[in-house]
């Protein structure tokens, strides 16, 4: 039984890992396991979506705005570069174009898994 003040972030995630659409080109489970215990309370244990994957449509902006527009949710953008770090951010908004301004709650955060797992808020 879980006590009412504990948090997904104090237990063990495994038994709670929502399921994805797709298998992640980009990070392994154990990876998917250090992301999750960052995720805020209200968008833990909601499945994980892939809208967009640069390998399947192609490395424009304006497609990946296109594939998260209508969404009314977190995001979670998981870059590979060149030289195949992966890093990326959690968007409390679905990216979209939005001008000189910047749309958010605070709840984004950015991540690296190179040289080792760090978030900076």
């Amino acid at each position: 039984m879980i006590h009412k003040t504990m948090t997904l972030n104090s237990i063990e995630t495994e038994l709670f890992l929502p399921e994805m659409s797709a298998a992640s080109e980009l990070f392994s489970d154990d990876q998917r396991k250090l992301l999750y215990r960052h995720l805020p309370p209200r968008v833990q244990g909601a499945a994980w979506t892939l809208r967009f994957s640069s390998s399947a449509q192609g490395f424009l902006l304006s497609s990946l705005y296109r594939a998260c527009a209508g969404l009314d949710c977190p995001c979670l953008l998981v870059i590979q570069d060149t030289e195949h770090a992966v890093f990326g951010a959690l968007l409390s908004h679905p990216p979209q174009p939005s001008g000189d301004k910047f749309v958010g709650t605070g709840e984004s955060w950015l991540f690296t898994f190179y040289p080792s797992f760090k978030v900076s808020v």
